[in-house]
């Protein structure tokens, strides 16, 4: 590829991958694909311990060499990812042409606040509870409450990222994204009824996208 030749890069969010995440019909990948000369590729990769910004290195170390001009779709956790390869790319061969935030933390998320532990295990039984039954994600979910109420959170850079209010977003919204990217965001108000009952359904979550500085 070269900078004059569009791609797409889409990156997954919090405990997510891109096939799980992204439930492209086949009649919009072959849009997507017909808009890129199918210069498409996706980023999956672990976010509950390494930052954002350890995501995006580990991204570009695989990428180096490579000359690139980038459109982003970017779902969730993912957003900061693609914020952060916006801010190591600048001045490289690399070129971010756009970001396209979905349902992106940027001003962080309750699930992630160590205030609010059960924040952290409603969303995860969210996404687990949508997932037919398999024994591995009793096994994530029972991780996850060790973590939270054994005081292991801060540990977890991957997720105490998107806490609010908090050291590592305080820093990154300090620093606007360049200029010459255009920003856009998908996001919806979501307010659960307290008389709700279950439902197999998908259920959203409380992730939010502010506007980026």
């Amino acid at each position: 590829f070269t900078r004059a030749d569009r791609s797409l890069l889409v990156i997954h969010g919090f405990m997510g991958s891109i096939h799980g995440t992204f439930g492209f019909s086949e009649d919009t990948v072959r849009r997507l694909g017909s808009a890129y000369d199918d210069r498409m590729f996706a980023y999956n990769h672990p976010t509950l311990s390494p930052s954002p910004r350890r995501n995006a290195e580990d991204l570009l170390e695989r990428l180096d060499g490579h000359e690139l001009s980038l459109d982003i779709l970017a779902h969730s956790r993912g957003g900061l990812v693609a914020r952060e390869l916006a801010r190591l790319t600048e001045g490289s061969r690399i070129d971010i042409r756009s970001i396209v935030f979905v349902a992106s933390p940027n001003a962080g998320t309750p699930i992630a606040d160590p205030e609010r532990p059960a924040g952290l295990l409603d969303g995860v039984t969210n996404f687990v509870g949508n997932i037919p039954g398999s024994d591995g994600f009793a096994l994530v979910l029972e991780m996850l409450a060790d973590v939270v109420f054994r005081g292991a959170l801060p540990g977890l850079d991957g997720l105490t990222a998107m806490q609010p209010g908090g050291d590592y977003l305080t820093e990154l919204n300090s620093q606007p994204v360049p200029e010459h990217i255009v920003l856009r965001s998908i996001a919806a108000e979501y307010a659960p009824a307290a008389t709700a009952e279950p439902s197999a359904e998908p259920r959203q979550t409380d992730l939010t996208t502010p506007a980026v500085p």
